[in-house]
Parts: C-alpha cells; structure tokens; sequence
C-alpha cells in the first residue's frame, strides 16, 4: 500500500486493488472519513507508430 500526501489533512492510500481518500477533520476529536474511490484508473499510453 502506498500513501500519498495530497495536502496536510488529505491522504490518498493505493492498494493493488483500488484506492481510497482519507480526511482527517479539522476539529480535536481525531475524526476521519475514509472515502473508497473504486479502482484506480489505467495510466494513459502513447499511441503505436
């Protein structure tokens, strides 16, 4: 699993089968939403010559 820092209270997390957001909130309760964002898309590839 591979995370990534997009901005300080959002992270994305990559699994070999999909991804998912995770958000911290704002508040000092320690809350977070975990947001499944299905399969990641497939990488673009450059057309054959």
């Amino acid at each position: 699993m591979d995370v990534i820092e997009l901005q300080p209270r959002l992270h994305l997390l990559r699994f070999p089968v999909g991804q998912a957001y995770l958000w911290r909130d704002g508040d000092d309760r320690g809350e977070l939403t975990l947001i499944d964002a299905g399969p990641g898309a497939p990488v673009p590839r450059s057309p054959r010559r």
